[in-house]
Order: C-alpha cells, then sequence, then structure tokens
C-alpha cells in the first residue's frame, strides 16, 4: 500500500492495532519534516517505510501498489492531471484508490466569521480546484470507475484560541494581506479584531469532506 502526501502518518499511527501483520506500507510525502514525523511515529511497527516523493513524480515502477491512497492533498499540487495520472500508473490493474477532499460547505460558519472580521482575506479555493463536486472529472481522465462518499459531521468549537491557531496555520494564511493585521514581538499573527469567545454551549462548524474509490 501507498500513501502519497503522508503528512505525519497521524492515519496509521491511530489505527495500528488494526493494521495487518502482513501489510507492507510505504509512506511519501513532498516535506521532509512531515516524512520524519511520520517515520517517528510509526518507528515500531513492521512492513512500514517512508521518504521524501513528490506526487506529480512518484519513483515508483508501474503496477506496484495494491492500494494507494492520497488525502486531502490534490487541492494543493500544481499539475494535479500529472499527479492523477502517476497515482494511477503506480497501481496495480486490479487495485483501488482512496482520494479524500474537502467540499464546498467545509468550515463554512468559520469562514463567514474569518471574513466578517478579516473583509481582505482571500478566499479559499480548495474545494473548487478538487473537492466533492469538481474531483471526478479530474480523476477519469486516468481511472476507469470513480465513486464518491460523502461525509458530513461538525465541529463544536469551545475555546477561540485553537480556532484562530488553525486558520493561521492554513496554506491561505501565507496569502493573506497585511491589513487588518499586526505583528507582535511575540512572532504571532494576531487579527486587532477578535471573535468574542463562546457564552454559552459552542461555536458549530460544518464539516464537508468525501473520498474517491477509484478503479
Amino acid at each position: 500500500m501507498l500513501e502519497a502526501a503522508c503528512g505525519t502518518g497521524a492515519l496509521w499511527a491511530e489505527n495500528v492495532d488494526r493494521l495487518p501483520t502482513d501489510l507492507e506500507l510505504v509512506l511519501t510525502d513532498f516535506s521532509i519534516g512531515m516524512v520524519a514525523s511520520a517515520t517517528a511515529a510509526l518507528a515500531d511497527v513492521p512492513g512500514v517505510s517512508a521518504r521524501v516523493a513528490d506526487v506529480q513524480h512518484l519513483p515508483f515502477a508501474d503496477n506496484s501498489f495494491d492500494h494507494v491512497i492520497c488525502n486531502h492533498a490534490l487541492y494543493h499540487v500544481p499539475d494535479r492531471p500529472r499527479a492523477v495520472a502517476e497515482l494511477c500508473r503506480v497501481l496495480r490493474s486490479d487495485g483501488v484508490a482512496a482520494v479524500a477532499t474537502n467540499g464546498r460547505g467545509h468550515l463554512r460558519e468559520l469562514d463567514e466569521l474569518r471574513f466578517r472580521h478579516l473583509p481582505d482575506w482571500p478566499a479559499d479555493d480548495t474545494a473548487q480546484a478538487f473537492g466533492p463536486e469538481t474531483g471526478e472529472g479530474q480523476l477519469a481522465t486516468a481511472f476507469g470507475s470513480i465513486g464518491c462518499r460523502r461525509y458530513d459531521d461538525e465541529l463544536r468549537v469551545t475555546e477561540v484560541a485553537p480556532m484562530m491557531a488553525f486558520v493561521l496555520s492554513t496554506p491561505i494564511a501565507d496569502r493573506r494581506s497585511p491589513i487588518g493585521w499586526t505583528r507582535r514581538p511575540s512572532r504571532r499573527w494576531r487579527p486587532r479584531s477578535r471573535p468574542r469567545s463562546p457564552r454559552r454551549g459552542a461555536f458549530v462548524i460544518a464539516e464537508d469532506s468525501g473520498v474517491f474509490i477509484c478503479t
């Protein structure tokens, strides 16, 4: 099994007890730091290896894997057609690929709150680039059969600080306009106007994601 764009390897580290004993798992990521984290997290799990690799140029022979996974990553890739072709190329003819992504309703309430306080903040276009609504046609350039399973869930946020930390950690924060922001000696970016902490209950944020199952 191959996971392209494995991140910290959390998918596997959180499910170690469910992994078959004969699993041969190869984890790849474009980030050296992510690969180091994944290697450390799964150091005691047999049959697991990790290496730095670009999903647009996978360093594996054709028909190498029974299963390929690429979760929440293709909307970041500059050349998605090339990446899709690579995922298909390394998959065996009877293999299955799983590609997860976020939909247009993902974190909708957080986006509305963010735009209210930071109207100059650029829109998140990940779902438009590659989402459950837009990804099937892109995958169809390489795969013959594609199905999509949608997952609707929600986050219940009771503290403002972690929510703001998440907003500032996202790739879209790297494209922010400096308007409405101030630089502090702590080297953390903070909005001049903050949303108030919820007084009762929680601030509910919708999660909208899906996974394409491809053969």
